[in-house]
């Protein structure tokens, strides 16, 4: 059983649920030993047309104070759950930057202001556009322009090449509706192995993000054929994250994720303390 998640959300990410103390206490019920806490710093500020049918606010406050509210909580969330992991349970303070190249020194200021254990770095939504989340309520977007310019986005973001693991590859795949759902990804192969072969060449880990097995899409994020990829390509490094933002889901699906790996050729799994990779059978 992987006992490694890598990937979880508190309450003090705008879209997180789950206050530290059901967190841990979940982790610990599910016997996890290692638990990177990553909140949301997204570097592009909310957009309010782009929110219209969420009445979630966290987002446009954490915008508007440029998240300091946010990495103050999330820190203090992980010193808390520290004190209540005990001896079993190893917690790493970590960070998911969004977009970070979209406000570049103000990413860079976040990372200085607080020694992350593990960075995941991610790209939720294209510059003035709204979230992948929201694809459903955007029908005049051309998703397959609008899906090569996600991939250029994660090409340049690991071009920059400041953080552990590049995560949900495969993101906007999760929300895009069944009626416009590309029959194939062959347009992107190109953008995506370039993606794989320079987190390879960097050393740099990628992400099975397991939220797409209990959010409707069926498979983990990226699928097993570009895991698969990335190996052929010269990958060494992965990382398995549930992608919670309940305290339910914490640690949920990680040994299906595993399963993949393994499929995929891996036969280690990375986790990180203090920024540097450490290797667990799989």
């Amino acid at each position: 059983m992987l006992n490694i998640d890598q990937h979880v959300h508190t309450n003090a990410s705008p879209d997180g649920r789950a206050p530290i103390e059901a967190i841990v206490a979940s982790a610990k019920a599910k016997g996890l030993t290692h638990l990177a806490l990553t909140d949301h710093y997204e570097s592009m500020p909310a957009d309010p047309q782009f929110f219209v049918h969420d009445n979630n606010k966290g987002w446009f406050a954490a915008a508007q104070d440029r998240y300091h509210t946010v990495m103050r909580d999330a820190w203090e969330n992980g010193e808390r759950a520290k004190q209540l992991a005990g001896e079993d349970l190893t917690v790493v303070i970590g960070i998911e930057l969004g977009s970070p190249l979209d406000d570049l020194p103000r990413t860079e200021e976040i990372l200085a202001a607080h020694d992350y254990g593990f960075i995941l770095a991610s790209q939720h939504n294209n510059t003035a556009r709204p979230d992948f989340y929201y694809l459903q309520h955007f029908p005049e977007l051309d998703l397959l322009v609008e899906l090569d310019r996600y991939f250029d986005a994660l090409y340049e973001i690991v071009q920059w090449g400041k953080f552990h693991s590049l995560a949900h590859l495969t993101y906007p795949f999760r929300y895009i509706p069944s009626d416009r759902m590309p029959p194939h990804t062959r347009r992107w192969d190109e953008q995506i192995d370039a993606i794989l072969r320079l987190l390879a060449e960097k050393g740099l880990a990628l992400e099975v993000n397991t939220a797409g097995l209990r959010k409707g899409l069926g498979v983990t994020s990226p699928d097993l054929t570009i895991v698969r990829r990335f190996k052929q390509l010269g990958g060494e490094l992965i990382t398995i994250g549930s992608d919670a933002h309940l305290a339910e889901d914490v640690g949920a699906d990680l040994e299906q994720g595993a399963a993949l790996c393994r499929e995929a050729g891996f036969r280690y799994v990375a986790r990180y303390v203090d920024g540097k990779p450490i290797l667990t059978a799989i």
